[in-house]
Parts: structure tokens; C-alpha cells; sequence
């Protein structure tokens, strides 16, 4: 059966609220660490006074983008990631909300970081209008969306369902656990991929322009391969080095975009 769009948020809602004690340990990891600097690259290449950080989860870019001379809010459609923020960063505004719906004033922000929210939506194109409203009018914005380009993660599920009898025998004999792909906790929980293409064409459609792009997180190798030997992650950074964004926007599992308001 088919959520509603408001069953959907209700769902999305509960599950991020269920996570949100333990959301910031995923830092640990180099997929989601390597992300967050690519999007505090971009944000920090903007000259900005009032920042919206959309997603803000239980605070991960709250140090990173608040200072004593920015006006800093943060928002989540997650009650619990909220009282987490407000727990961790009592100096700091935080306000429960939805993305395509918000209670701020027109041209309220000079810039608004968008990372991880763009996927949980069916069309992409209420989030943007929204946006759009809430910038100033030289405000810029920067997206973080799982990459449709990249093909490790699609290539990665088949390996697994074609190697799932194998990993099975050998965790029955070895008495481990082998690596396998993660499940989100709900099964009615979606993601939606965007290539840059998708972004560049649903930006423009409402008045952005593209000002920069970047990729992280590149999969050259199946996860469950690399497990313990980081040669992605060694991959990953020469990538972003080198600024070979060819190679990233195959293997790269995260887009991170930012773009003018014009």
C-alpha cells in the first residue's frame, strides 16, 4: 500500500525520533564524515549572516556553522533530534518543522544547508520553492542527496542477494556475522537518488543556479570487500584531491551541490 504524503512524514517522523540518542556516533564512519566536509567547504565559501540548517538531526553542523555573529537556526521534522540539539547547543535556535512548510519570514537567510532531506520526499520541487521563499536575495543554498549516478550501491545489492547463500553457510560454520547491507528500520521508509542533472534541471526550473559540486565517499570496491582495509576510503580522498569528479560521480554514494539564488 501506497503512504500518503502525510502517512509517509509520520513514518520518516518516528524514524528518525528513534535514532536520535545515537545519530551523531555515525560521524565515526568515513561516509558520513567525508560528506559533512564537503558540505562545510561549500558553506563555508558563502558570506553569510543567517543560516538555515535544514535536517539539522541531533546537530552535527551546528558548531560548524554558527558563530557569535550568525544568526544560526536549526530544523528537523524530528521532535527527538530536536531535543537533542537543544540539549547538546542551549545557545542555539532550534524549531520542529517541515521543509516544504515553514513559519519564516521571506529572504529570512543568506544561506540554507540542506543535507539528507531532499531524498524523503516524492517531489523535490516543493522543497526548492520553499527555499526560494526563505533566501535572501543573493542567498545561496547547499544540498547534500544520495547520488544517482552511482552505481556501487545498486552493484553492491546484487553481489549481496547473488552471494546470500554463501555469506549464509559461512556464518553458520564461522559462527560470524558477514558484512551485509543495511536495511532502514521501516521498510516503508524511501529514498530517492538525484544525479546532477536532476538537480541542475529541477534548480533551474525555479530560478538557481549551480555554483558548485562535489562528490564523497567513493565505492570503487564492494563494501563487504573492503570491510577493515579502507582502500575506498584511501580512493576517496585522492579523489578529492585530484578533483576527479568523473570517478566520483560513478562511485561517489553522496552528491553535495550548491547553488545561487537568482
Amino acid at each position: 500500500m501506497t503512504l500518503s504524503d502525510v502517512e509517509h512524514k509520520d513514518v520518516i517522523r518516528n524514524h528518525f525520533d528513534s535514532y536520535a540518542e545515537k545519530w551523531s556516533n555515525r560521524l565515526d564512519d568515513y561516509a558520513y564524515a567525508s560528506r559533512r566536509d564537503s558540505v562545510v567547504r561549500m558553506a563555508r565559501d558563502v558570506k553569510y549572516r543567517a543560516v538555515l540548517d535544514v535536517g539539522c538531526g541531533s546537530g552535527d553542523y551546528v558548531a560548524l556553522l554558527a558563530g557569535p555573529d550568525t544568526d544560526y537556526v536549526g530544523m528537523d521534522i524530528s521532535p527527538g533530534m530536536i531535543n537533542e540539539c537543544r540539549t547538546k547547543f542551549p545557545e542555539q535556535t532550534f524549531e520542529v518543522g517541515d521543509a516544504v512548510s515553514t513559519d519564516f519570514v521571506d529572504g529570512r537567510f543568506d544561506l540554507v544547508v540542506c543535507v539528507a532531506v531532499l531524498e524523503y520526499y516524492r517531489d523535490a520541487n516543493d522543497i526548492f520553492v520553499e527555499l526560494r521563499r526563505l533566501l535572501s536575495s543573493s542567498g545561496e543554498v547547499v544540498f547534500c542527496v544520495q547520488n544517482g549516478d552511482n552505481v556501487s550501491r545498486p552493484r553492491d545489492k546484487k553481489l549481496l542477494q547473488s552471494l546470500g547463500g554463501i555469506f549464509a553457510l559461512a556464518r553458520r560454520f564461522r559462527g560470524k556475522k558477514i558484512a551485509q547491507s543495511q536495511e532502514s528500520k521501516d521498510s516503508r521508509v524511501f529514498h530517492t537518488r538525484h544525479s546532477l542533472d536532476d538537480m541542475i534541471s529541477i534548480a533551474s526550473a525555479h530560478g538557481f543556479e549551480l555554483e558548485d559540486s562535489d562528490y564523497s565517499n567513493c565505492m570503487v570496491l564492494p563494501s563487504f570487500v573492503d570491510r577493515g582495509w579502507g582502500i575506498n576510503k584511501m580512493i576517496s580522498v585522492l579523489v578529492g584531491r585530484m578533483s576527479l569528479k568523473s570517478l566520483g560521480r560513478r562511485y561517489g554514494t553522496s552528491l553535495i551541490c550548491r547553488f545561487s539564488k537568482k
